[in-house]
């Protein structure tokens, strides 16, 4: 019987998860696939830093690949690895890439890398097919509406499994779920009521990104994180106070050092809230999301499925539109409040201080009830609440809900917006969450993967 020494492509990517599901050192991991795939020697230190390092590749893989023990080396490998990174931007931006500008990249970054080129070496249709086929890639159509994702996709649909499986070995005060969104904060209604059309409006583009954290039965949320353009804000004497948390960049995106900060701190906030017990924390594979090089020692992150939050984000569901319609309702009140005293110029105008203070408010009173609906309606939770629960609950959020657009109706139509104004304003803007997180060019993911590899 021959020895049993080498490592399948899907034994590698077990070798992976298990590093990123558990705190363990390389030597643990050596020793851990030992025994679990019963090798006949221990893999070396060198062989689990390798695995490691083509984590990604080994995440992108087909079955068929994740079956074979080895893969043809690339003539490329250094060029694959930075397309393969490009195009997954690419997809998470919601950016159409075809095949051609694929290689067009890749003849272009050859020239500017000087990367030596096999003589015999093609940039082919041929080469693309199997450089698509080793990292897992397809040519798919572009639908319009997140609905149309298809969502029940062999792929999403194990993908989504094991999202579940592992969602399942946590109770639901300790799953999270953390999520980013835009907030024009001084966004007036978009439609109004008149006898002629109105002109000269100038819609408001001052916005703040917002990020969101709650576990799943709506007993802990983490007051909002903030990143905005500037140091310093209208209402405060100098840089914004550190019990914001704030931060700021010229173009107040998410970027991984932000985002290495925040988790730093949730992973401290949990560890009081829980005692020590781990947590699960969901989130979205937005750019910024990815290859961290992080280590939390209270939070285990679960990646949601590819292009699929809008249907298993619970954040998405429907926790940050009820959040923006409460802050909403405080920004049209106190336009009410400026049309009563005739301060007619600048009814939307506010104070970044204010804006803040008014998100944490807002977020504050998002109900317990919305947040175990919504996490409940993506399906991701093994459903144990009995049907009168669920009715219960369902009616609390629809009365809360009834309620507040009943205070906004109040307040627009004094200021002038007119009968029915829910059906004629937009409580949260299309564009607000555009360009939230930091995109990389194809130069700088060049340079990133050079400095990886030092």
């Amino acid at each position: 019987m021959g020895k049993k020494s080498s490592l399948t492509n899907r034994q590698k990517l077990a070798i992976c998860l298990k590093k990123q599901r558990e705190k363990i050192t390389q030597s643990e991991l050596a020793r851990w696939a030992k025994d679990e795939f019963k090798l006949d020697k221990l893999p070396g230190q060198q062989t689990i830093s390798d695995i490691l390092k083509k984590e990604e590749e080994y995440m992108a893989m087909t079955e068929h690949r994740l079956n074979a023990k080895k893969i043809r080396e690339p003539a490329l490998p250094e060029l694959e690895l930075l397309l393969a990174q490009y195009i997954t931007d690419m997809a998470n931006a919601s950016q159409p890439i075809s095949m051609a500008s694929i290689i067009h990249q890749a003849k272009i970054q050859c020239r500017r890398r000087q990367l030596e080129v096999p003589e015999d070496f093609q940039f082919s249709i041929g080469w693309l097919t199997k450089f698509m086929r080793r990292y897992g890639f397809k040519s798919r159509r572009i639908h319009g509406e997140s609905g149309e994702v298809e969502v029940n996709a062999d792929n999403i649909q194990d993908e989504f499994n094991a999202v579940k499986a592992k969602i399942s070995e946590f109770p639901p005060e300790r799953i999270y779920n953390i999520d980013e969104t835009g907030l024009f904060y001084k966004q007036v209604p978009r439609r109004t009521i008149s006898k002629q059309s109105i002109g000269g409006l100038k819609v408001d583009k001052n916005r703040i990104t917002v990020v969101c954290v709650c576990n799943a039965d709506g007993s802990h949320r983490i007051s909002p994180y903030f990143i905005g353009r500037y140091e310093t804000g209208q209402g405060f004497n100098g840089k914004i106070s550190n019990a914001y948390k704030y931060y700021n960049n010229t173009k107040a995106w998410m970027t991984k050092e932000i985002f290495r900060k925040i988790l730093r701190k949730i992973d401290s906030a949990v560890y009081a809230a829980h005692k020590g017990k781990r947590v699960l924390l969901l989130m979205d594979n937005a750019p910024s999301h990815k290859n961290l090089d992080i280590k939390l020692e209270n939070i285990e992150i679960c990646m949601l499925p590819p292009n699929t939050t809008s249907h298993y984000q619970p954040l998405d569901a429907g926790i940050i539109a009820a959040f923006k319609k409460k802050y909403r309702a405080m920004l049209f009140h106190q336009a009410t409040i400026r049309y009563n005293e005739g301060k007619l110029e600048k009814l939307y105008d506010i104070k970044l201080k204010q804006a803040l203070d008014w998100s944490k408010m807002a977020w504050e009173r998002v109900t317990p009830e919305t947040i175990r609906n919504c996490f409940l309606h993506t399906g991701l939770m093994s459903n144990e609440v009995s049907e009168e629960e669920v009715a219960a609950q369902e009616a609390a959020v629809l009365k809360d809900d009834l309620d507040l657009n009943e205070q906004i109706n109040n307040h627009l139509v004094t200021v002038g917006t007119g009968e029915d104004s829910l059906d004629t304003v937009n409580l949260s803007s299309n564009d607000e969450n555009d360009d939230i997180h930091e995109i990389l060019t194809m130069d700088q993911r060049f340079n990133q993967l050079m400095n990886s590899q030092q």
